[in-house]
């Protein structure tokens, strides 16, 4: 019987706009080697043992240390997904108490990844669990847990021409839990901030031509993107609407990721973080 772990985080972006869910799909059995592989990044990284990892933190290297860690992370045994969602809410919306929270829109986010996990993209239908879902601790995790909880018993009944099973179904765990440091956790926000990052960074390219860090990013994206499943029946490769989510209807007449993102994607050069060029040996 195999299980898996889900870990996810969230992430924004000012600039465009883009709020996210995402993170990363871990066969427990696979576990003990992520995290060796990953204190072995760390180590190669110049990062100290008791020093927790943020995508946003202070870099004493700057960039290419942060990239080198992201690297690592796209060479894992893990799969990926995330919910890219921009920011449709008017200033009015914005000015009330129940839409002004981020969480407004990432709720959402977080209901889609979900229904993702549910499928047959991230977890096998022999796998029968159990599967753990964990999320970053916020204020607002209450939100998330009357969400986890509806998906749990319920499931989607109201998608008939894409039905996903409840999460029950498909041995997931009735508890969502949180998480706060810790390898796995280091591994969705370096994951979920890049991939947030860059899509932020490709609209304002498409809008205004102006994304001086685009090229780092497209680059970072190369090592993460084979972690991104493709539909398994679309040719070109679609991940729009399979491991990348994002608003499907066109509420402000601006969004950007629903048309452009595949394409975006199949423009990443997909490249590979070789463990053998650590400047550590991985121990094991």
């Amino acid at each position: 019987m195999a299980s898996s772990l889900v870990v996810l985080d969230e992430s924004k972006q000012r600039r465009h706009g883009i709020l996210s869910v995402g993170g990363v799909v871990i066969d427990l059995a696979d576990l003990p080697e992520v995290e060796a592989v990953w204190a072995t990044a760390r180590r190669a990284a110049a990062i100290g043992d008791g020093t927790p990892i943020k995508y946003s933190m202070t870099w004493p290297e700057g960039p290419t240390q942060r990239a080198e860690l992201i690297g690592a992370a796209g060479g894992l045994p893990v799969k990926a997904v995330i919910a890219l969602l921009e920011d449709f809410r008017p200033l009015g919306m914005k000015a009330r108490k129940a839409t002004r929270k981020d969480a407004y829109v990432q709720r959402h986010a977080f209901e889609w990844v979900l229904q993702r996990l549910a499928g047959d993209l991230f977890i096998d239908p022999e796998e029968a669990g159990p599967h753990f879902v964990m999320i970053d601790g916020r204020d607002d995790f209450d939100q998330f847990q009357d969400i986890y909880a509806d998906g749990y018993a319920r499931g989607w009944p109201y998608m008939p021409h894409h039905p996903m099973p409840a999460l029950r179904e498909r041995g997931f765990s009735a508890s969502l839990g949180e998480w706060s440091n810790g390898p796995a956790h280091e591994i969705a926000d370096l994951i979920v901030s890049c991939v947030t990052r860059w899509a932020d960074e490709r609209c304002i390219d498409h809008k205004e031509g102006k994304a001086p860090d685009l090229e780092e990013l497209d680059r970072c994206m190369g090592s993460l993107i084979g972690l991104f499943p493709a539909s398994k029946h679309a040719i070109p490769p679609r991940r729009r609407g399979h491991s990348f989510i994002v608003h499907a209807g066109n509420r402000t007449g601006k969004e950007l990721l629903h048309d452009n993102l595949d394409r975006w994607a199949r423009e990443v050069t997909p490249s590979a973080f070789d463990l053998r060029s650590s400047r550590e040996e991985i121990p094991f």
